[in-house]
């Protein structure tokens, strides 16, 4: 069907239509495309007449074929009206589908399939084919459209189809005529009070423009620059429209600006932008989109399933208490709050699991909470110290599916647990709350609780007044907080709330509107239940997967080395000596060093998980047993800081001894040359008295190496005096001792008693 715009005076083809939107082809204008309205505001334009449905007679001049309804403007010439047909057969089976030619980005992907089946077709001859498919209602036509003239100024309702620059000029020429008379005169209005005349206050910006359809259009442009650039006020674009549009340009310095009262006001500016931007345009071009998804739009989530069974849906989620804590320790140092991570049955609000820890609030906590699902309560609370059971917490498995936040599961982490399992988690989108009202509910009913009966409202009054959250003076220590945190669950758990309506099966069932009425009374009669499933397997599926190397040391994992029997007897460690080390799969525990587990077969899908122990014949891992890997990787990046410090404190004494050596280096240099100066030889020469050579300088310097030249004193040298022998000093001859004789004699005079070390006696 063509309509005829009177605004325009052009035709429009419609080419598509549904309950919501009409899509619109402009007939004859080379660089349109389709343009969408909404149903609404299509029924609108046609009943008050601005679109009419265009009618001519079936002749040639006209190009209109009123049975048939096929616009044909042919001004082609015969050549380009076979080029055009033979494209189109070519094309015939690519334009099956409308809905893809619609936008540009569908004709875009278009494009690029169609150019795999035609390599010989241009991108300029596709997109006239198009066109020319799209003008004439979806049947062949020319390939060349008419050429009409500049469209008229539109009327005051149809501004948003006016062109641009056009409306421009328009609303440029109005405000210089208006300049062109000259200032007028303002008088103050009057008003009557009581029978008497008073004048009122004149208005701040008295202008004498008025707004029409092309100052609509030219307001609209910065009403979606403000769109786009979040928090620009108001007043700040309406000066810049008056910069760019309402001034004359200079050749040096800022335009001068024209008067006011003969421009737009202010006040009209802000008055179109109030009537022509709906709601959540203008809180999203204030505030940001962020902020109007949490606190400006509507709240339409949904508190229960679809499917209103206990244990199909759970919602799992993760809050910082505001209860700081002190340690265990006598001095009870401050340790600042927990991080609670709770699992809940969406549909009846009964609590599945719970955990309590200082650790961050990460996947890590989240995996605590699924595990403490399918544990014993009993056994839970004994560890707590909370016996004997008044109230009975008799639930264990998992659920179906768990709604859970970004920051709980980074999107990758459960892969294993859900593949082991089949329990899905459903990531809601951010800043949605409302979709999950039952577990924020529950943190805020919590919290004030715990507070020691401090009202609610009194909380939030001195969190709005201060600006910070409130906070209790510390006094509990983790287990006990976790203790008082679990008895509250208890009394919760079993509290009737206020506010849920129940099904009418329930009401007659005498059920209570407490979780966990509602929670066994859908199990016994309203096919709920709970997934059982094996426990080791799950904590391991929970466990985070990190790379190992097979070396010559074991399972290396992050630098500590662990025993693995299996890859011991198949003597991979000696083969990662010879052939290299490979990089394996393991499961690791972030709070606890002592085991990993090897993972066989795929890293997602393991068929099986064989345990490693930390191996404690590296004397450096004995002191490593029960501590976390956050504390061992301290310890081993502590230990690489000494050894950098220590480095770099005796960078100058290295730098000394580094000195010496090149020092001595070049002595011993220079007094080779020298004696290869003064005793003239060759190398062969050195070479055959190498070993002569060699056994005297053993004789030399052997005696000063020699082990037991500490024990006693070197001989003295005493040198001869010769005396002449006279008649005066003659005596007697006697008898020469043997040589044997003289060195007993001086062994017995110089020997000292060495004491023996008894040790070595033994």
């Amino acid at each position: 069907m063509l309509l005829h715009e009177a605004a325009s005076q052009r035709l429009l083809r419609v080419i598509y239509s549904d309950p919501s939107r009409v899509s619109l082809m402009p007939i004859g204008e080379p660089k349109a495309w389709n343009l969408f309205v909404s149903r609404r505001h299509y029924d609108e334009l046609i009943e008050s007449g601005k679109w009419t449905i265009y009618v001519a007679p079936a002749s040639p001049e006209s190009g209109f074929n009123a049975q048939t309804d096929v616009f044909t403007p042919d001004y082609g010439t015969e050549t380009q009206q076979k080029h055009g047909d033979d494209t189109h057969a070519r094309l015939k089976n690519v334009f099956s589908s409308t809905e893809s030619l619609l936008t540009a980005k569908g004709r875009g992907l278009l494009w690029q399939e169609t150019k795999l089946l035609h390599p010989t077709l241009s991108k300029a001859t596709f997109y006239k084919s198009v066109r020319r498919w799209l003008e004439g209602g979806l049947a062949p036509i020319a390939l060349r459209a008419r050429q009409r003239g500049k469209r008229k100024g539109a009327k005051h309702e149809g501004f948003h189809l006016l062109n641009m620059a056009e409306a421009v000029e328009a609303t440029r020429s109005r405000a210089q005529q208006l300049l062109a008379r000259g200032r007028p005169a303002f008088e103050r209005p009057t008003a009557k009070k009581n029978g008497e005349s008073r004048l009122r206050a004149a208005p701040i910006h008295p202008t004498l423009f008025r707004v029409d359809g092309n100052t609509l259009r030219v307001f609209t442009s910065y009403f979606d620059r403000k769109k786009r650039e979040r928090g620009t006020p108001l007043p700040v674009l309406y000066e810049d429209m008056r910069k760019e549009v309402f001034s004359t340009p200079q050749p040096f310095g800022p335009p001068t600006k024209w008067p006011e009262w003969c421009v737009p006001s202010l006040r009209e500016f802000r008055h179109y932008w109030n009537i022509l931007t709906d709601y959540k345009q203008k809180r999203v071009a204030k505030h940001g989109a962020k902020t109007f998804e949490t606190s400006a739009r509507s709240k339409l989530g949904q508190a229960i399933s679809a499917a209103y069974a206990a244990g199909r849906v759970g919602e799992l989620d993760a809050t910082i208490f505001n209860v700081p804590l002190v340690g265990d320790g006598p001095d009870a140092p401050l340790i600042g709050p927990p991080v609670v991570f709770r699992v809940r049955c969406k549909d009846t609000g009964q609590l599945l699991g719970l955990s309590v820890s200082l650790e961050n609030a990460s996947f890590n906590g989240a995996a605590m909470a699924i595990v403490n699902c399918f544990e014993d309560k009993t056994v839970f609370c004994e560890q707590l110290g909370v016996s004997p059971m008044v109230l009975p917490w008799n639930v264990a498995g998992l659920p179906a599916q768990l709604d859970v936040d970004q920051g709980e599961t980074y999107n990758h982490k459960p892969e294993r647990f859900t593949r082991l399992t089949g329990v899905s988690f459903h990531t809601m989108p951010g800043g949605r709350g409302d979709l999950k009202p039952g577990v924020e509910s529950d943190w805020h009913t919590l919290q004030v609780k715990l507070s020691f009966r401090t009202p609610g409202a009194a909380i939030k009054a001195y969190e709005a007044e201060h600006g910070m959250k409130w906070h209790m003076r510390a006094a509990m220590t983790l287990k006990e907080f976790t203790r008082t945190l679990v008895l509250e669950e208890l009394k919760r758990m079993h509290t009737p709330r206020l506010g849920i309506k129940l099904p009418e099966a329930m009401v007659a069932d005498g059920v209570s509107t407490a979780p966990h009425e509602m929670f066994e009374w859908s199990v016994r009669k309203g096919g709920g239940s709970l997934k059982q499933v094996d426990e080791t397997a799950v904590r391991l599926s929970l466990l985070p997967i990190e790379k190992a190397s097979v070396t010559e040391n074991g399972l290396t994992v992050k630098g500590l080395h662990y025993t693995c029997k299996p890859l011991a007897v198949a003597e991979q460690f000696s083969k990662a000596r010879l052939s290299g080390r490979r990089t394996v799969d393991v499961v690791t525990d972030p709070l606890l060093v002592d085991r990993v587990w090897l993972i066989e077969g795929d890293a997602y899908a393991p068929s099986s998980y064989v345990l490693s122990r930390l191996n404690m014949n590296f004397v450096n891992q004995r002191s490593y047993a029960g501590k976390t890997w956050r504390e061992v990787l301290k310890l081993i990046d502590d230990g690489k800081v000494i050894n950098a410090t220590k480095q770099r404190d005796l960078q100058s004494g290295l730098d000394q001894l580094t000195a010496m050596q090149e020092k001595f280096a070049k002595q011993a240099e220079d007094r080779r040359k020298q004696a290869r100066a003064d005793f003239p030889t060759n190398e062969n020469a050195l070479v055959r008295g190498q070993d002569d050579a060699r056994l005297k300088e053993k004789n030399l310097t052997s005696p000063h190496l020699a082990i037991s030249s500490p024990l006693a004193p070197a001989p003295s040298t005493v040198e001869a005096v010769v005396t002449p022998i006279t008649q005066a000093n003659r005596t007697a001859p006697t008898k020469k001792k043997s040589h044997f004789e003289r060195l007993a004699a001086r062994v017995e005079s110089e020997a000292q008693p060495i004491s023996v070390p008894k040790q070595i006696n033994d």
